[in-house]
């Protein structure tokens, strides 16, 4: 495994707004998310969702899988990934499901 593995990672961190308390608006219903397409844990076949949230070194906390792996921040580029479901370490490029063929 590489040096990556040994960094610490920021689990879970889900995007929240501030509850809006205004009489006339109606309490709505949370919003399940829909996991991103064509990625999946290649351990335990978890699917991550938008609001996922990974940890670089740096500090920033991001969705890794709408940057293929690159912080926005410092530019590092991981090689490998933590399932946040079974917390096991794979390379990220594994994630990816391979297109469906079209005949």
């Amino acid at each position: 495994m590489s040096d990556d593995s040994n960094l610490s990672l920021l689990l879970r961190e889900s995007i929240r707004r501030p509850p809006d308390n205004s009489p006339e608006t109606e309490e709505a219903e949370p919003v399940e998310e829909e996991p991103l397409d064509g990625i999946r844990c290649p351990l335990c076949s978890w699917r991550p969702r938008p609001a996922d949230r990974w940890g670089c070194r740096c500090g920033m906390g991001w969705n890794t899988f709408l940057t293929r792996g690159r912080c926005p921040r410092c530019d590092y580029q991981w090689h490998d990934t933590a399932c946040l479901a079974c917390h096991r370490w794979s390379r990220h490029l594994d994630w990816y499901e391979a297109p469906a063929k079209q005949h």
